[in-house]
């Protein structure tokens, strides 16, 4: 929409003592378009630049009202005027805004208008420059949609955080409740099987008194010492067990319920520690220890100790005696430090290695197996301690357990795709 009647301008050809290298320059740039408008905004010159951008021939605009590339809202809003009186008022004034080419198509723009004045400071005009920031604006768009969209997401994960949080608390409470409430039961069996093994003991002195026939007394004690030792063999076998699963859950309960305490921790010292009270477990194994230097870290000095505790006698229960057993104890010096636990023992299993650091699941071959919570509980002090735990393994040849640890009570960074926890 042209806000004023066409007219013929002159071309403003005395702003420049070197008029003729000038515009020599603004006619070969056609990355910009850049013209000059009259002391009333009509387009006085034209550029390759303007005509690549606008779409005019320069036949087809010089003498027209620069008013004409823009929208009908902002001429409605008397922009064009308003960019001209704050370029007088100021020596120069810089929009974005959209505009409009030649054949009606809208580009987004970035515009420079800058006053001329000569030695008396008479106004001659207005020198415009229009660059073409489409795509830059279009880019910025998909930026500030993709950000809207990640802070959405990020809002949506919080939330599903603090379920999963809530859920995990239940969960711990739960585990705790029953397991409780299972050891009332399992002691009460524990005691009925000793009374067994006295009952039996007792009738085997019974049957030994004169006056019982042989036959009897011979009948009787097969039956005692064969069935009866076994079956009862059999219910001590079972108490036991299922008092470690009893007492691994309430372990796994703990983990998620004891209030960390961070303070510094040398891992040194606590790793010798742990060695020196593994001491008979270790000669028993045969396996040679190798510890490197380890660092001093930030966390929970107990809980720490319980992490390094349960890799390494995982560790020293691995080796079959084909070969010397070798566990190397190390760090890297990264930020966080990476901690490894590697041996040359049997290897995890293909069919355990998706599965270690779940409940009940069990890492070794069946003679080694424990009840499969110990690596469940290492990684819930790993992910307390915003860490995260991963593993290396091949079966015949060993096991490498990596693990970080930050600081207590933040997010745990993602996970390497290598037995992910």
């Amino acid at each position: 929409m042209e806000q004023q009647t066409e007219r013929t301008a002159s071309p403003i050809d005395t702003i420049s003592p070197d008029a003729d290298a000038l515009r020599l320059l603004v006619e070969s740039t056609t990355d910009y378009a850049i013209f000059l408008l009259d002391p009333q905004g009509y387009v006085a010159s034209w550029n390759a630049g303007a005509q690549r951008i606008k779409g005019y021939a320069a036949h087809e605009i010089v003498g027209r009202h620069f008013s004409t590339f823009y929208t009908a809202d902002a001429i409605h809003r008397k922009w064009p005027e308003h960019e001209l009186k704050e370029a007088r008022r100021l020596g120069r004034f810089e929009d974005e805004g959209w505009r409009v080419r030649q054949d009606g198509t809208r580009f987004f723009a970035n515009v420079i208008i800058t006053a001329l004045r000569d030695a008396d400071g008479t106004l001659r005009g207005f020198a415009k420059v229009t660059r073409d920031i489409s795509e830059r604006k279009a880019n910025e768009q998909r930026i500030e949609r993709l950000t809207q969209e990640l802070e959405g997401r990020v809002v949506e994960l919080a939330a599903i955080n603090r379920e999963l949080e809530q859920k995990s608390a239940e969960n711990e409470s739960f585990v705790y409740s029953v397991s409780h409430d299972l050891r009332s039961p399992l002691v009460n069996l524990q005691g009925f099987s000793q009374e067994l093994t006295l009952g039996s003991k007792a009738l085997a002195e019974v049957l030994a008194r004169p006056g019982v026939p042989e036959e009897v007394r011979q009948q009787a004690t097969t039956i005692i010492e064969g069935e009866l030792a076994e079956s009862i063999q059999y219910i001590h076998d079972a108490v036991r067990h299922l008092s470690r699963i009893i007492d691994g859950l309430l372990r796994l309960s703990r983990v998620g319920r004891v209030e960390y305490q961070s303070e510094d921790v040398d891992v040194n010292l606590v790793v010798s520690e742990i060695l020196a009270a593994m001491h008979a477990t270790v000669l028993a194994s045969g396996a040679e220890v190798k510890v490197g230097p380890l660092p001093q870290i930030q966390g929970d000095r107990n809980a720490i100790g319980q992490i390094f505790a349960n890799i390494i006698g995982n560790a020293l229960k691995s080796f079959d005696g084909a070969r010397d057993g070798v566990v190397e104890i190390f760090a890297t010096g990264d930020t966080p430090p990476v901690f490894a636990i590697k041996d040359n023992g049997i290897g995890i299993p293909l069919e355990y290695q998706a599965r270690i650091f779940q409940v009940f699941q069990h890492e070794q071959t069946s003679h080694l197996r424990g009840e499969g919570m110990g690596l469940a509980i290492v990684r819930r002090i790993v992910e307390r301690h915003s860490g995260r735990i991963w593993f290396e393994s091949s079966p015949g040849v060993g096991t490498t357990l990596f693990f970080t640890l930050g600081a207590v009570g933040s997010r745990p960074a993602s996970s390497p795709p290598h037995g992910v926890a």
